[in-house]
């Protein structure tokens, strides 16, 4: 038994001896649930309760940091919503039940199972001139500060407007955002080009100048499907409360 699997034994004891008839059940995420832990991984752990409250927990136990996401069922349903985002929808899509004793857990697997494969929606016409407008706004930071002179300030600036590149990236294509540790892993198996124009934007070889160059390329070919880097942008009038 690993050292993992030893603190997630304690784990699930505990939680059914202070939830004792009211824990439907017990769900393990992320890397150690995938397969793929390394030494730093941490447990991801679902307690489905049922009262209706909800609270996260990050603790140790036996030198394994564990956080613990105590919700109730209706909880977990909202949050497995194809627009909440893909965290939830993919710890229970690929995650592995630990305890279920009524087939709540079965329930939530298997309706984020069929989310996931469905994919994220696409990008509203109300969400696409933000998309192009974040990065724009991203871009042009790492570039002014680049000319400016400002190394350190443009390192800093280009790797900010590389996240938004590369997460307008998976949106646009209807792929699930996947963790940031993943982010170029995953790129490399479905887009090599672009990923390897990343890994121009950032690597320390190439002068400044040469990276931003392939930073608002990777930009350029990110957006085209939606319209390229915005220039003008008008939000629709919207009604406030007066004061």
């Amino acid at each position: 038994m690993t050292r993992f699997e030893r603190a997630l034994a304690k784990v699930v004891e505990n939680a059914k001896a202070e939830f004792g008839a009211d824990l439907l059940g017990m769900l393990l995420g992320g890397s150690v649930a995938y397969g793929e832990p390394s030494p730093r991984s941490d447990l991801d752990v679902y307690a489905i309760i049922r009262p209706p409250w909800r609270q996260r927990r990050a603790f140790s136990v036996d030198g394994v940091e564990v956080d613990l996401f105590i919700n109730p069922v209706a909880q977990i349903r909202r949050e497995l919503a194809p627009s909440a985002g893909s965290s939830t929808i993919a710890m229970f899509a690929h995650g592995r039940t630990l305890y279920d004793p009524e087939g709540a857990i079965a329930e939530l697997v298997a309706e984020a199972r069929r989310v996931w494969a469905q994919g994220p929606p696409e990008v509203s016409p109300e969400d696409t001139p933000r998309l192009r407008y974040g990065v724009r706004d991203a871009l042009d930071d790492a570039l002014d500060l680049a000319d400016m002179g400002d190394q350190a300030g443009a390192e800093y600036a280009l790797g900010r407007a590389l996240e938004a590149i590369l997460h307008a990236h998976f949106r646009i294509a209807r792929q699930w955002v996947p963790k940031p540790k993943y982010t170029l892993r995953d790129l490399r198996e479905t887009d090599p080009g672009l990923a390897a124009l990343a890994s121009r934007a950032l690597s320390g070889e190439p002068p400044l100048a040469a990276r931003c160059a392939a930073t608002a390329e990777l930009a350029e070919r990110v957006l085209a499907p939606i319209g390229g880097l915005v220039t003008d942008w008008t939000t629709e009038p919207e009604a406030v409360d007066d004061l």
